[in-house]
């Protein structure tokens, strides 16, 4: 991956990498990428097409990316033109229950906001997660659902980078009508 990456970022172009999932389900897409999570962190975005079943001519694309919020699309596949077309954004049914998302949520609501390193963050919420569930599977987890995560859970989520980690950083958004963004006045300024 990472030398498909090097020539793709070398002469600026897309490599597109068609890839199996495993066959064992799971509630984020991005987890049914089969292999090993260097696959899905040296890339750019991903994209994982799923359907019910073999035959069915419905299917979801779940996107990701770097630079991007996390995107689904339902598809139908075209007997006629033998193309995928679009049918609208979002699963039908709403989203299964996420217990790191929920885990996430709750430490936020405690503490409003928050900073630090993926290792640090798994060590919070162990209780909550998989005891196998590693620093660099959390490290990526909030980056597939940013868009969920702000959606669903009223967390803002993003990352920046020091001279030796990435840092994550996680904020209650409010639901006041402000964001914790936005300019207060100075009480002087004001008459």
């Amino acid at each position: 991956m990472t030398a498909l990456k090097n020539i793709a970022d070398a002469f600026n172009i897309t490599v597109l990498l068609v890839h199996h999932t495993r066959k064992e389900e799971s509630g984020d897409a991005f987890n049914m990428i089969s292999g090993t999570t260097g696959l899905l962190g040296c890339a750019d975005g991903a994209l994982v097409l799923q359907k019910p079943s073999r035959l069915s001519p419905e299917a979801t694309l779940d996107v990701t990316g770097r630079e991007m919020a996390d995107l689904q699309l339902r598809l139908r596949f075209n007997e006629q033109t033998k193309h995928w077309d679009f049918v609208g954004y979002g699963k039908d049914e709403p989203s299964p229950r996420d217990r790191f998302l929920e885990a996430v949520q709750a430490f936020l609501a405690e503490r409003h906001e928050w900073q630090g390193t993926a290792s640090e963050l798994l060590e919070l919420l162990r209780d909550y997660l998989d005891p196998d569930t590693k620093p660099n599977i959390l490290a990526r987890r909030p980056n597939a659902s940013a868009s969920r995560l702000e959606q669903n859970y009223g967390v803002d989520y993003r990352t920046s980078r020091s001279m030796d980690a990435r840092i994550i950083c996680l904020s209650e958004l409010r639901h006041d009508g402000y964001d914790d963004h936005d300019d207060i006045l100075d009480a002087d300024a004001a008459p």
